[in-house]
């Protein structure tokens, strides 16, 4: 929303409720909701038991969670803390299915290092 409109009320004084209600498009609540509980299963769990075993460092920034909304950012942050990935806004578009086989593939390989 921020790159692109500047800020909520912008997006949706230029029409784009998509950018700014989840609501706007109901159909993908579910998937959300599912796709969130795949990863929990799949990858957050796992990450879990592994930060409590001590094999992997549990990192936190306090930064980030008390900076709260700020419209004026003007690079939106897509790298995801503690392990080097960029956000990817397309999963929910895909279909659930897809979704979820790319997840497991990606588990079977972090299995096998």
């Amino acid at each position: 929303i921020n790159a692109e409109y500047g800020g909520p009320m912008q997006a949706i004084l230029a029409g784009d409720f998509n950018a700014v209600f989840i609501l706007d498009e109901p159909d993908k609540i579910p998937l959300h909701n599912l796709y969130e509980l795949v990863w929990i299963v799949k990858k957050g769990w796992p990450r879990l038991q592994r930060i409590l075993a001590g094999e992997e460092e549990f990192k936190f920034s306090p930064e980030i969670l008390l900076e709260g909304y700020r419209g004026d950012q003007k690079t939106p942050r897509e790298e995801q803390l503690g392990h080097g990935t960029s956000r990817d806004k397309t999963k929910i578009d895909q279909t659930f299915s897809q979704s979820v086989q790319e997840l497991l593939a990606l588990e079977k390989r972090r299995r096998r290092k």
